[in-house]
């Protein structure tokens, strides 16, 4: 059976600041999180500056989301392979210097979109085998008790640097131009990359099998095998399609009818408030049941699809993006912790990576599908009808025993006082999944 146990690299403090690997590892993915939030933004106006085409600018951007929604399965396999801290030392190089490469084509004049599309192509690919990788670092530099504090660290980060760095980035380019906000994205890879490289040579997970094929289906069989893991990802990515159409397509349009662009970016930060404030929350909040809390909060997550089909009102607005930043947030890191301790190091990129992948393929078919549908029936309606339909399948996971019982490290006990065990991914029964595809 493979068991969950702390490699020797994990501190055994039970403050993740204590360990310095952590803090090398955060140090690292704020930076990169920072350049992340400008340089969509910059890269945006600099591509439309010379090109004068949306469809450009459309082109440019599936060009990095493409490959790294096809090649992350893969990353997922290599991360639960090698060395999680050298993969990430060499991802975030391959980032810095396409993206890099980038910045120098733009600051220079060039206007050769086929050259800009295919560095984003490849800066793409890097990114497929970066998320997998941090997704199965934190295990390998904190102990089972106090990941869910260092999962509310970073996601605090996270939200924190979208909040800043967008405004950071509409500076950038009003003053000195997109490119220099890409420049600033590409050095913070080389930053990210430098401060992997000081968490050492952590080793890798148990091998695997000789054929990284076999590997790959060996994860996804484990993927499947476990009830409350693909129901609750197919859940979520089902929701995300709602939320993303809605969200992303339908409420900028109604805002411009109604409430304006810059009350719009206030709703917007207001959201991003809330995600920040639960996780700074969650840093300290202990529930007995982590993963049913997230999913119990996850439902309030479509109340901003719902007021914008009901009200104009930028404080109503705000009140329920605010909240929905809340329930988003309490089941990222409620999620992202029910992973890490109950999924084995050597499977766990290959989980997180398809559970990713559903995520990333949500957003662009609900943004996509969003407006014929709103064209048919009226944006009021979808917006109400895909809000509660987010509500449904927000709380459909609750239905299923293991998320409503699933304790963390020092909650194992059940109300009798009796030792439980949470449900673990095993060689046996996930090969047995295997057998039988």
């Amino acid at each position: 059976m493979l068991a969950i146990s702390d490699p020797p690299e994990v501190t055994d403090s039970s403050s993740p600041w204590q360990s310095s690997r952590f803090r090398w590892y955060y140090a690292g993915s704020v930076t990169t999180w920072l350049g992340s939030a400008m340089a969509p933004i910059g890269l945006g106006f600099a591509v439309l500056a010379f090109s004068k085409s949306s469809s450009a600018l459309g082109l440019v951007l599936a060009a990095r989301s493409i490959p790294l929604i096809c090649f992350m399965i893969l990353g997922g396999a290599v991360a639960d392979r090698i060395s999680r801290s050298r993969l990430l030392t060499l991802s975030n190089l391959g980032s810095g210097v396409t993206q890099g490469a980038v910045a120098g084509l733009i600051l220079s004049g060039s206007r050769d979109l086929g050259m800009i599309i295919a560095l984003e192509v490849a800066n793409g690919t890097f990114a497929a085998f970066t998320a997998p990788a941090m997704a199965g670092i934190v295990p390998q530099l904190i102990n089972a008790g106090s990941r869910q504090s260092a999962n509310s660290l970073l996601s605090a980060a996270r939200a924190l640097t979208s909040i800043v760095g967008r405004p950071m980035a509409g500076v950038a380019v009003a003053a000195v131009g997109g490119g220099w906000a890409v420049a600033f994205d590409a050095a913070t890879f080389l930053v990210a990359a430098i401060c992997a490289s000081r968490l050492g040579p952590l080793a890798p997970p148990p091998a695997g099998s000789a054929n990284l094929l076999a590997d790959i289906r060996f994860g996804w069989a484990a993927f499947r095998r476990v009830r409350w893991i693909w129901v609750g990802s197919v859940s979520v990515t089902v929701a995300n399609c709602f939320q993303a159409g809605i969200w992303t397509v339908l409420g900028p349009a109604t805002a411009a009818r109604t409430i304006g662009p810059a009350a719009w970016g206030v709703v917007l930060s207001a959201q991003a408030a809330g995600l920040f404030v639960m996780s700074a929350a969650m840093y300290r909040l202990r529930p007995r049941r982590l993963l049913r809390f997230g999913y119990l909060c996850l439902p309030f997550a479509a109340l901003p699809l719902i007021a914008l089909s009901v009200s104009t009102n930028v404080g109503v607005l705000c009140a329920a993006s605010f909240i929905g930043g809340l329930s988003i947030d309490a089941l990222n890191v409620a999620w992202t912790t029910s992973l890490q301790t109950s999924v084995p190091a050597e499977l766990l990129s290959r989980i997180s990576a398809i559970d990713n992948v559903g995520a990333f393929v949500a957003i662009p078919l609900g943004q996509v599908a969003v407006s014929p549908v709103a064209a048919l029936f009226g944006a009021p309606q979808v917006e109400l009808v895909g809000g509660l339909l987010f509500a449904i399948m927000a709380v459909l996971p609750l239905a299923l025993a293991e998320v409503r019982t699933l304790r963390q490290p020092g909650k194992e006990l059940d109300d009798q006082g009796r030792r439980r065990a949470a449900p673990r991914i095993t060689k046996a029964n996930t090969a047995a999944a295997s057998a039988g595809r």
